[in-house]
């Protein structure tokens, strides 16, 4: 594959059913031959192994560090925002191999190809429920095992894509582009719309997200996000947001 045509043809490769349904004439629009041939894909030789896109060589492990780092203080007072970190990480990794090292088409493309599809789309995916639940204060609307095992399944119907289905299936954009736009409208909506106390239906219960018992005086409760990880959530959910929207 010549440099002059990669950045066509990759839209092909990640967004099949999308590329397809467009005409000819939006795609020469989109993807200007001419600029095209001005704009190679970037190489970069390091001991005689091409390295594509050489400026993701510092982006990436950076995400990763983030992700990686961030995911384990927050994995007990935070769960969902601890998985979306953890696979922010992930989705780090996994986009250098894939944009960067692995050749295209070959077996090891197509495993991290679908698993930095798929991780970005975990990401955004425990990222919208985050934000649902502990800072807009609502009640988590799937199902446990569905939240448990959304990487695994995904993952499955991604990889399927890429061996069998083809065009027309639209797994990659639903995956991707789909939750990863809900993630960015439900986290900066958060940002904007934060819901302290509610009331869950028929039980009268109240959920009070992270909520800590004043010690001075009335004794009464203060529903405050925990000191460790407040900002670091308001931080991580707006430029996650804006990055996932980005499309990586």
């Amino acid at each position: 594959m010549s440099s002059q045509t990669y950045t066509k043809t990759f839209l092909f490769d990640i967004f099949p059913s999308l590329a397809a349904a467009l005409p000819n004439e939006v795609l020469d629009i989109i993807f200007p031959v001419q600029t095209q041939e001005l704009c190679p894909t970037p190489t970069l030789l390091l001991s005689s192994i091409p390295i594509r896109w050489p400026n993701l060589l510092l982006l990436c492990p950076i995400g990763a560090l983030i992700g990686f780092l961030c995911s384990r203080p927050l994995s007990k007072t935070s769960p969902l925002y601890s998985s979306s970190f953890f696979f922010f990480g992930v989705m780090n990794t996994t986009a250098f191999l894939t944009h960067c090292y692995f050749p295209q088409h070959t077996k090891a493309w197509e495993v991290t190809y679908a698993l930095d599809m798929v991780a970005t789309s975990t990401a955004s995916f425990y990222l919208m429920l985050a934000v649902w639940v502990e800072s807009m204060g609502r009640e988590n609307p799937c199902p446990s095992l569905f939240v448990k095992y959304y990487f695994c399944n995904a993952f499955v119907l991604q990889y399927l894509e890429i061996q069998h289905a083809g065009t027309g299936w639209w797994i990659a954009e639903i995956l991707y582009i789909g939750v990863t736009g809900a993630a960015a409208i439900v986290g900066i909506v958060g940002l904007v719309c934060r819901t302290k106390v509610y009331v869950k239906p028929h039980t009268h219960a109240t959920h009070l997200p992270h909520t800590r018992v004043n010690k001075g005086g009335g004794g009464g409760r203060e529903s405050v996000p925990l000191k460790r990880a407040s900002e670091a959530h308001l931080i991580f959910r707006f430029h996650l947001a804006l990055s996932l929207l980005a499309l990586d």
